[in-house]
């Protein structure tokens, strides 16, 4: 059943490698219980990508030694795609980690494992049960899981929320935006006959969601938390009070 659990996250990752072009995924079988790993590659591109994603759970994180694991791993996916070459160069590693309740104790080992330089760039993605919950709740039957984060990651009263910790969901959808930088965010204005105050105010209005965006990528959540206190008035009159005003 936890191991279930655990592959909820996987299949998420799936999702989203397919839209990104990668192929399906190919575990890679390691002499180890506490994580699971698969393999994806992606021939699209002018030399092939790949991806590496794993599950495990946060006691395991914990005690799993990286060094030794991404070696094994390492191995593992040159046995894979045994005839490609540069997977020194062209590897990502999505590393979930299901936690309990935060992830606080966790971040010295997280920042360790994604400042590492060897073997493949590393993204550690911990998130909460309620966290996939939600997202799965609210993502439904949606067929573009890209599509979709896009378009809720810049909704002000999502962020307003968010910061409020009452968004579980856009807690996520936030995560594997900064944890899976390959997804990027268009921002497109229809064009259409307006007003000079009109395009003013929308163009106020893009360059918040955009800055709301950039600030999301920056780095970890929980870091940059306090860094909004600042601004949580202006988000607040950005949103609501234009809800007021067009009623």
């Amino acid at each position: 059943m936890e191991r279930e659990q655990l592959k909820k996250f996987k299949n998420i990752a799936d999702k989203i490698l397919e839209e990104l072009g990668y192929e399906n995924s190919k575990e890679i079988i390691l002499d180890r219980k506490e994580v699971s790993v698969w393999g994806y590659i992606n021939q699209n591109a002018e030399n092939s990508l790949y991806y590496i994603v794993s599950i495990c759970k946060e006691q395991d994180f914990y005690n799993i030694d990286f060094e030794e694991l991404q070696a094994e791993i390492f191995k593992g996916i040159k046995g894979l795609f045994a005839q490609e070459t540069g997977i020194e160069k062209n590897t990502t590693w999505l590393i979930g980690v299901e936690c309990e309740k935060d992830y606080e104790n966790l971040m010295e080992k997280i920042l360790a494992i994604e400042e590492n330089p060897y073997y493949f760039k590393k993204m550690v993605c911990p998130y909460l049960q309620i966290e996939i919950k939600e997202f799965l709740k609210e993502i439904g039957s949606c067929q573009n899981y890209i599509s979709y984060m896009q378009k809720q990651i810049v909704k002000v009263n999502r962020f307003v929320d968010f910061h409020e910790k009452n968004d579980m969901g856009y807690n996520f959808i936030s995560k594997l935006l900064i944890k899976m930088p390959s997804i990027k965010l268009p921002i497109e204005k229809e064009k259409k006959a307006s007003t000079l105050s009109e395009d003013i105010e929308d163009e106020i209005k893009n360059e918040k969601l955009q800055k709301i965006y950039e600030f999301l990528l920056q780095g970890d959540i929980n870091e940059k938390i306090n860094m909004v206190d600042d601004n949580i008035d202006d988000l607040h009159e950005l949103y609501y009070g234009k809800a007021v005003d067009d009623e």
